[in-house]
């Protein structure tokens, strides 16, 4: 599944950008890519501008949460 917001898209290359004008770890830019990239396939067709209730965010942070088997 990948990322089909196209306004998502847009968001997380810029931040990826930003990442890197800033000089940011090429370990550090792929961490938080991940999650990001992972939180817009969570939210599907919703763009990070709607999100505006907490719920949204740890229902998403819930799902990461591993057991301790």
């Amino acid at each position: 599944m990948t990322v089909t917001n196209p306004e998502n898209i847009s968001i997380i290359s810029d931040f990826c950008q930003y990442m890197q004008q800033k000089g940011s770890s090429e370990n550090h830019q792929v961490n938080n890519l991940k999650v990001v990239m992972d939180f817009a396939k969570f939210l599907g067709p919703i763009s990070f501008y709607e999100v505006k209730k907490r719920d949204q965010i740890t229902s998403f942070l819930n799902k990461k949460i591993k057991t301790s088997d």
